[in-house]
């Protein structure tokens, strides 16, 4: 089956630079970033009076005690991070997150403003633990079904897909120009619960991730499960390809898939094999990222 998934057209150049953004993201080395040297970051501390919430200055690459009270008070605020001292993607993620609820500058840096709005727990969510294996496939399902598009509507025509760039690295771009079904993979997870790193535009870039996160699997020697990522063309990071959200997994080896930027739409497609798919661009799928803790 040809999907006929469009606007691949999209200057190379431009989804490169968003796939280099997205790789330093993902690796958490902070390589490029053209902020302060992140090995020093937090090192400058004012004194602060007794029971004060400190405000050091951190971003990706810093470590210490002060980036674990930075996961802690992100955890009070509905997170879920390991509190290991190391200012990684995931913290980064929390950072953006909370910098977004509070409509502030999204840059993963927590400086003083970011501090201050950990100390606002009006927007603090309970502290629950996030579902687990079958539990958080089956919400991924669910968030992925929900959002198929009704027979007759064209959400970029209304701008409905518009959303799916809320976790995005790029800048939120209307989706009637930039292709989008990495961005509605990424979308899919993190509304499930799914601690997500910073979500890349480009599909095959997903795969790189899951290959450096050792969550990805050959399509070849695994079954996929529903909740699982299909990722169409080699996962090595480059422009091209296509990323797809698994909903089912049938007796006969062939998979129902939910596809952003679907003809344009959000498309539930039914009874794929695996073997034989491809993407607009004659991209087989290689294999299938896994969602954390499942």
């Amino acid at each position: 089956m040809r999907k006929n998934v469009k606007k691949f057209a999209l200057h190379a150049a431009g989804l490169a630079a968003v796939a280099a953004v997205a790789f330093a993201s993902l690796s958490g080395n902070g390589a490029g970033s053209a902020h302060a040297d992140p090995a020093r970051a937090g090192q400058h501390l004012t004194k602060a009076a007794p029971g004060a919430l400190p405000s050091p200055t951190l971003q990706e690459g810093a470590r210490g005690e002060a980036v674990k009270d930075l996961q802690t008070r992100l955890n009070k605020h509905g997170h879920r991070l390991d509190v290991d001292g190391i200012y990684g993607p995931a913290t980064k993620a929390a950072v953006q997150d909370l910098q977004r609820k509070h409509r502030l500058a999204v840059d993963g840096i927590a400086g003083p403003q970011t501090w201050a709005a950990l100390k606002d727990t009006k927007t603090s969510k309970p502290q629950t633990s996030a579902p687990t294996g079958a539990a958080l496939r089956n919400k991924i399902v669910s968030v992925a079904r929900s959002q198929v598009t009704p027979k007759g509507s064209n959400p970029e025509d209304t701008g409905a897909c518009n959303k799916y760039f809320a976790y995005s690295v790029a800048p939120a771009s209307a989706c009637a120009d930039v292709p989008w079904c990495a961005a509605f993979a990424g979308w899919t997870w993190h509304q499930a619960g799914v601690t997500v790193r910073d979500h890349t535009l480009v599909a095959r870039a997903i795969g790189k991730w899951g290959k450096e996160q050792g969550l990805f699997h050959n399509r070849t020697g695994y079954t996929p499960k529903p909740g699982d990522l299909a990722i169409y063309g080699p996962p090595n990071g480059s422009t091209g390809g296509h990323v797809a959200v698994v909903v089912a997994v049938h007796s006969n080896g062939t998979i129902d898939t939910v596809d952003g930027n679907y003809s344009d739409k959000v498309t539930l497609v039914e009874r794929l094999n695996p073997s034989k798919a491809t993407d607009g661009e004659d991209q087989h799928i290689s294999g299938y990222v896994s969602p954390p803790g499942a």
